[in-house]
């Protein structure tokens, strides 16, 4: 009766184990799939430098556009990074609470099975009970002495389980680290192949005379537009060429220099609690923020009418 009741309860734990382990990797996927690996597919494809499409530019305006597109740029890969960091670390420690608490559960599961051998021993023989005493006499000693069973031998094994845990936990975290940094990579690496891609192409379609190149010339026009003037007995290109070779300087200078604005991540990982008071700063901070942006708009509206008490409802505004 006993044993069965034991293989029920049994079933019982196995079942409810085995809906925890679905339950553990959907969320794992799930945080995976949506939170790091989309928002560092966003990263890699942020956008540095907009090729024009229909007419040349301007070195001018090409450099001030790219520099403009590189700010914004870097303002959106540290918030995603930021982002991605927050959810490795949720990650990790989901995945630290899982393995602490399945050991304590191991641990728990094999005391519960000596105590139950321990009170299935009969006590009608006195030879045996005696032998069953010796034996637990020894085996506190041995507890006390430092046996296999003894406290500090336990505490020891879990202090180890632990150094061992921390120590995957930041090579987990390294490796997602290493992600963050190839998606900056990329972008960056994406950005200047665009770039030279089009300046390729656009100077060998000029070259050529035929349909095609007709056609190609109006869907990969050239990025700088220049002026070739005469000015006897020479020639001249305005801008120079050496203004044009510094503006695309400049300009692949402001994209490369883009991780300079993406803090980088920090090699410990973050606990619950620091992630947690983290978010409450960040609410606050944010707040705070649009208190701020609240009061200059309201301020610079009833500049603009007067004393009249108005309220922005989506894209109306009601006085």
């Amino acid at each position: 009766m006993a044993s069965s009741l034991r293989g029920v309860m049994g079933e019982r734990k196995a079942e409810k184990h085995n809906a925890e382990l679905d339950l553990l990797l959907n969320r794992v996927n799930d945080l995976i799939e949506f939170r790091i690996d989309a928002v560092l597919h966003d990263m890699s494809t942020t956008v540095l430098c907009d090729l024009p499409e229909d007419e040349p530019l301007s070195c001018e305006e090409f450099v001030q556009m790219t520099k403009e597109l590189c700010v914004r740029g870097a303002q959106t890969l540290h918030s995603k990074s930021t982002l991605v960091e927050e959810a490795a670390n949720e990650l990790i420690n989901m995945l630290l609470d899982v393995e602490l608490h399945s050991r304590d559960d191991v641990e728990k599961s094999k005391a519960e099975s000596r105590m139950n051998t321990k009170s299935s021993v009969t006590e009608n023989e006195d030879d045996d009970r005696k032998t069953e005493m010796r034996t637990t006499l020894s085996r506190s000693t041995s507890q006390v002495t430092g046996g296999p069973h003894s406290p500090l031998t336990k505490r020891k094994k879990k202090r180890d389980t632990v150094e061992v845990l921390e120590e995957e936990a930041r090579e987990l975290l390294s490796h997602f680290n290493h992600r963050n940094v190839e998606a900056l990579l990329k972008v960056t690496r994406n950005t200047l192949e665009s770039i030279r891609k089009r300046i390729h192409v656009s100077s060998l379609i000029h070259f050529l005379d035929n349909d095609n190149s007709n056609k190609q010339r109006t869907s990969n026009p050239p990025i700088f537009r220049t002026n070739i003037t005469l000015s006897i007995p020479n020639i001249v290109m305005v801008p120079a060429l050496d203004e044009v070779q510094q503006a695309l300087n400049r300009a692949v200078e402001y994209i490369v220099s883009i991780t300079k604005g993406v803090s980088q991540w920090s090699k410990e990982r973050i606990p619950k609690k620091e992630m947690h008071e983290r978010k409450i700063e960040a609410l606050h901070r944010e707040r705070a923020d649009s208190e701020s942006d609240d009061g200059i708009l309201e301020n610079g509206l009833r500049n603009a009418f007067g004393n009249s008490v108005f309220y922005c409802v989506g894209s109306k505004l009601h006085l």
